[in-house]
Order: C-alpha cells, then sequence, then structure tokens
C-alpha cells in the first residue's frame, strides 16, 4: 500500500464546499481564517482585503488590491484593463484570470466594515456601491465574500 505524503493530499482536487444562498456570508471572527483555508484547499483564489480604518471611501480600490495580490501570488496573467478602469470591467477581468487559473472560484475576505463606518454607523456611498457591484458578481459567477459576524447590522 502506497501512503500519500501531506503535499500530495493538499494537491488532489477537493469537493467544491458547497455554496450559499447567499453571497455575502457573516462568520464569526475565528471562523473566517479556518473558512480562507478551506477554500484554498478548495482551489479557490482566496484575496484578504486589508484590515484598516484608513480605506474609508476607497473599499473597492482595497478589495481590487486584495484580488490583484493573490492573482500575482497564483501566477495569473496582469491586468487587461487600464488602471482607473469602471468597476465592473476590473471584477470580469479579474474573474476571467481566476477561471484561467483553473481556479474553482474566487473568495474576498473583506475587512472589518464598521472601522471606517461614520458616526452613525454607515458606509460612505463608495463603499457600499463597492459591495453592491461585488454582491452582483457573486451572483453571477463563483465569488465568495465574508465579512465578520460583527458587522452584520
Amino acid at each position: 500500500m502506497r501512503s500519500v505524503s501531506t503535499t500530495e493530499a493538499l494537491d488532489r482536487p477537493r469537493p467544491r464546499p458547497e455554496r450559499s444562498a447567499e453571497p455575502l456570508r457573516f462568520l464569526a471572527s475565528a471562523e473566517l481564517d479556518a473558512e480562507a483555508v478551506a477554500l484554498v484547499r478548495a482551489r479557490y483564489v482566496v484575496a484578504m482585503a486589508a484590515h484598516s480604518s484608513a480605506w474609508a471611501g476607497r473599499l473597492g480600490a482595497v478589495i481590487e488590491d486584495a484580488v490583484e495580490s493573490a492573482l500575482a501570488l497564483r501566477g495569473a496573467l496582469p491586468p487587461s484593463v487600464m488602471v482607473g478602469a469602471d468597476a465592473a470591467a476590473t471584477i470580469a477581468d479579474q474573474l476571467l484570470r481566476v477561471r484561467a487559473l483553473e481556479a474553482r472560484g474566487l473568495a474576498i475576505v473583506l475587512p472589518r466594515l464598521s472601522d471606517p463606518a461614520g458616526p452613525d454607523g454607515a458606509l460612505s456611498a463608495a463603499d457600499s456601491a463597492a459591495i453592491r457591484t461585488w454582491l452582483a458578481a457573486a451572483r453571477e459567477a463563483a465569488v465568495e465574500l465574508l465579512a465578520d459576524d460583527r458587522d452584520r447590522d
């Protein structure tokens, strides 16, 4: 009987985790990292957006940077859209490059959404638009958005 190394076991295709009916899933802080690891093992490209309160009004750029970094680490082709292209075109290009890697999908771990929220707890219009754009992409493609459960409200 042949033994299987850890590397071989990690390289085997894994069944895709069941997609949630909701494109945005809220998980307890302790579960976010474990879910990200499970998605990597399921052959997803996982982008971890930077956790900082300095991104207020720039969530779209923060997510774009995280996805580009994750794609670069996986050896993806460079972007085919110009810097400053609209969000939908940029997302379509990123998802095309995810498929070119033969990954099963893209998962984005969002930063704490309550950190840069205004005094009333609301995100800026630009940050809300960024989330709406990614939610629309998640309804059409294999995109998972993960957020901290403390940001549910």
